[in-house]
């Protein structure tokens, strides 16, 4: 069921009542739950269905049942004075209800009640509206910035008591006057009917003289024969019925013609508002249309001849050829079978690496010297005046196929010092030989190139 919205508005043009650090607002929702658990209709029907929008900054309020939608200062006096009582009722029950749940066990039904004390407070009486003759509260547990909660929560819905007025002895009307209170009453009706929803309260000072006065001067300043007045009564009776139309029209015209063309013009602009686009006086110049081609039943006279295509002749394309470095003998060439069985016997014997970098010192790449035996061995180096470095290993397959050999730590010297050894993973390409690195400490990588010396 859609609902109907009644007013909108952004929360910091309000002051928020709450409870404990907890605004009411933020409990709307479960308020209205609550409420509607415990059967208590009413208050529930009083009570608005906020609506934040996705920035939370404004929220909408909407009708909780469907009806026909009068503001309050739209309302009868009729109609005010049965929503004074609904709303009187409401209160009633919503204080006995609050202090039924403060004198409860659980904090929760506490802060419940707590919170219904001020449920009701609203700003202003144009924050109530009447749907189906029933009083709907739209930003309840609001004030206005500034205000404190009041403690008579309907005061400014109070229907104020006119004054008494000291009633002159009747006179007689004029014909003059007649015409103007029927005017007023008239230009009262239509101000009457075409107020604004939620009108400003203006407390107007007393006119001193009539708004219509000149046209009363000038009916009254001419006058009347008393002779003519009490010999003819019946001709001024049959006068009266005849002019009053005529009379009334004109005073009509004058009076409502302003207020019922600003009201058309407010809820109709279009109707008043002439929208010209700044083409419509643009000349439109229509291109001109060639001459069309006349096509003639007659063969050309010339023979026709065959173009031969042209011969386009593509500049040959340089290839540099792939230089392919012709693998070594003996090169390591990692098996499909013994990869696929996790064999590494394939590797048994004595295998030279050389790393593709040049020693500093020798000027020459440095070689290393492997002694494989079951996935262990050692591996042999020489480097500086004959001095030998010599390190532990071990080996094995790697479940992506790769092979894996890994010093166990740095090879000892003959004089003492340390000499790294790099940790090496072999990778066999679709065809020739693997593919070997190694990788030092601080992510320094080299090529390397096994060749197999002897079994």
């Amino acid at each position: 069921m859609a609902k109907i919205i009644l007013r909108s508005g952004y929360l910091n043009e309000l002051t928020a009542l709450g409870e404990n650090g907890q605004t009411i607002f933020d409990s709307a929702l479960q308020i209205r739950e609550t409420l509607r658990l415990r059967k208590q209709k009413i208050v529930l029907d009083c009570l608005a269905i906020p609506q934040l929008n996705d920035a939370e900054e404004k929220v909408d309020w909407y009708a909780p049942f469907e009806g026909a939608i009068t503001p309050w200062a739209s309302a009868s006096q009729d109609q005010r004075q049965h929503a004074l009582r609904y709303l009187e009722n409401c209160l009633a029950t919503s204080s006995t209800i609050s202090q039924r749940c403060l004198h409860a066990e659980k904090t929760a039904v506490q802060l419940f009640g707590s919170l219904m004390t001020k449920a009701l407070q609203f700003p202003a009486s144009q924050y109530i509206y009447l749907v189906a003759d029933k009083p709907v509260i739209t930003f309840w547990g609001f004030v206005n910035l500034g205000d404190s909660a009041r403690e008579d929560v309907l005061e400014c819905l109070s229907l104020s008591e006119l004054p008494d007025v000291e009633i002159a002895d009747p006179v007689k009307p004029s014909l003059a006057t007649t015409v103007v209170e029927e005017a007023d009453e008239d230009e009262d009706e239509d101000e009457e009917y075409l107020a604004d929803p939620e009108p400003t309260r203006v407390t107007l000072s007393q006119p001193e003289m009539p708004l219509l006065s000149p046209v009363v001067a000038t009916v009254v300043a001419k006058p009347i024969p008393p002779s003519a007045s009490e010999s003819s009564p019946e001709k001024s009776r049959a006068l009266r019925p005849r002019l009053m139309p005529k009379i009334i029209a004109l005073v009509s015209l004058f009076v409502i013609a302003p207020l019922a063309y600003s009201y058309l013009a407010a809820v109709f602009p279009s109707l008043f508002t002439q929208s010209e686009s700044p083409d419509a006086f643009i000349p439109t110049i229509e291109a001109p249309i060639a001459p069309m081609i006349q096509l003639t039943n007659t063969l050309p006279l010339q023979p026709a001849q065959v173009v031969p295509p042209p011969v386009v002749v593509k500049p040959p394309v340089n290839t540099p050829e792939r230089e392919q470095s012709k693998p070594a003998k003996n090169a390591l060439v990692l098996p499909a079978e013994a990869v696929k069985a996790g064999s590494t016997k394939f590797l048994n014997g004595a295998w030279r690496a050389t790393i593709d970098v040049k020693d500093p010192l020798t000027g020459k790449p440095p070689s290393l010297r492997y002694q494989i035996n079951n996935n262990s061995g050692t591996v042999r180096t020489m480097h500086g005046d004959n001095v030998t470095c010599k390190s532990d290993i071990q080996l094995g397959l790697m479940p992506s196929g790769n092979l894996s050999i890994k010093s166990r730590g740095q090879a000892k010297c003959s004089d003492g010092s340390r000499y790294p050894i790099p940790d090496i993973i072999c990778t066999q390409p679709l065809s020739g030989v693997a593919q070997c690195t190694g990788s030092y400490a601080g992510d320094t990588v080299v090529p390397i190139t096994f060749i197999k010396v002897s079994k």
